[in-house]
């Protein structure tokens, strides 16, 4: 069965034929990027999660807070508290489980770095980011 399959059911119909139906996607488990960014997610049933933060070649955890919404291929949103700088960096997306490919989390980053003041406020940066399934926590 599927890593994403956690609650899935196998049948054999006619002694030829096996149809498996899988449980919906879920954010809970280790992920990855092509960057070398890892995260790990612990999912609650009332759709909050937390979970941990690493950027390659950075020592440094951070810790990440959010909430997914119900769905077979639910989206969801979370915040990262750096601890090595004073910045935020906020995540939406959406879960997907391709029937022929790996467990995937599409996202967009927005991460706000600090200003000294209001006219210096224009530190935006925004990007996808793509985060494919490791294992399930």
């Amino acid at each position: 069965m599927a890593p994403h399959c956690l609650f899935g059911v196998s049948l054999v119909l006619l002694g030829a034929l096996s149809v498996s139906f899988c449980a919906a996607c879920r954010v809970s488990g280790l992920w990855k990027t092509e960057n070398g960014i890892t995260m790990t997610i612990r999912l609650y049933e009332n759709g909050s999660f937390n979970g941990t933060f690493r950027k390659a070649g950075h020592d440094a955890e951070a810790t990440l807070a959010g909430y997914q919404q119900d769905g077979d291929q639910p989206t969801f949103s979370f915040t990262v508290k750096p601890k090595s700088t004073d910045s935020i960096i906020s995540y939406i997306g959406q879960c997907f489980l391709p029937p022929d490919g790996e467990d995937l989390l599409l996202t967009t980053r927005i991460v706000k770095e600090h200003a000294s003041n209001h006219t210096q406020d224009t530190e935006i940066k925004i990007a996808c980011e793509r985060f494919t399934r490791i294992y399930v926590v």
